[in-house]
């Protein structure tokens, strides 16, 4: 993959320096993957972060279920979920599950400081008025040196940097002005309705949300932690939160998805059945 170029911008530039350094997947991901994401919208504080908590506690279930990566670098991918080993292993100051999460008192100034005192990556200074040098509209590479409150200006940031400094976290489930779910390997036109369609219905469905957050109720990020590790060790064989396949199937609304695998690829879904 290190023959394959880079997206030609500044700022993926910039990311694959910083991501070539600091992990085992950084140039393999921004090169040799891509993914599905659904975006959600939120109300109100209280309703992100409960968003943001079940989001992150059945991402992965449904990463295993609309699985798509029979092959990796030329052979059979020997990993149950290769998009989470990537990016469980890229960076883990900013990506994995977003820390402090699960406690009862996280809110969005947790989550804030948690994205203003990371490293930055670098940084866009394009739209930051005091940065501006005769003309001059940066683009600093801060890699491993400075976090965001120590760049950017002591004041409200405008906009601009805001979304810059929130692009610059991946987080398994990302906040932004909405949320943003980012488990999935790049599927097929139908499967990617298909899961569009299982999101929305467990999320914009007051009753199926309550169903979720009462079953996960009292789940911490260490069990979080856990399932996934399940996931990606056992993968068929593995247990959710202590429950089989079949009881996923159901309360997630997939009854009839069903997987048959490629001949000796145990990760293969050639065929998907609706």
């Amino acid at each position: 993959y290190a023959d394959i170029p880079v997206n030609p911008k500044l700022r993926y530039a910039a990311m694959d320096d910083y991501l070539g350094r600091v992990g085992r997947f950084g140039p393999c991901m921004m090169r040799c993957s891509a993914s599905t994401q659904v975006s959600i919208d939120y109300g109100d504080e209280h309703d992100a972060i409960a968003k943001l908590r079940v989001g992150t506690a059945i991402g992965p279930i449904l990463a295993w279920l609309f699985r798509n990566t029979p092959y990796f670098e030329g052979g059979d991918n020997p990993y149950p979920l290769l998009r989470q080993e990537m990016w469980d292993h890229i960076d883990p100051q900013r990506t994995g599950i977003i820390p402090g999460l699960y406690d009862e008192r996280f809110g969005w100034r947790d989550y804030a400081v948690d994205v203003l005192s990371t490293p930055m990556m670098f940084a866009d200074l394009t739209h930051t008025p005091e940065a501006q040098r005769d003309g001059d509209r940066p683009l600093e590479f801060a890699a491993f040196r400075e976090n965001a409150g120590e760049i950017y200006p002591d004041r409200a940031l405008n906009d601009y940097e805001i979304a810059h400094v929130l692009s610059t976290h991946f987080n398994d489930v990302r906040l932004k002005n909405f949320i943003e779910l980012r488990h999935w390997d790049s599927l097929p036109i139908a499967l990617a309705e298909r899961l569009t369609q299982t999101v929305g219905s467990l999320f914009y469905d007051d009753a199926q949300f309550e169903r979720l957050t009462s079953f996960l109720d009292g789940v911490s990020e260490e069990d979080v932690a856990a399932m996934k590790q399940d996931l990606q060790s056992r993968g068929a064989d593995s247990t959710p939160f202590g429950r089989p396949w079949d009881f996923w199937h159901d309360f997630l609304g997939l009854h009839g998805l069903q997987r048959r695998a490629a001949p000796g690829d145990p990760h293969h879904p050639d065929v998907f059945q609706h």
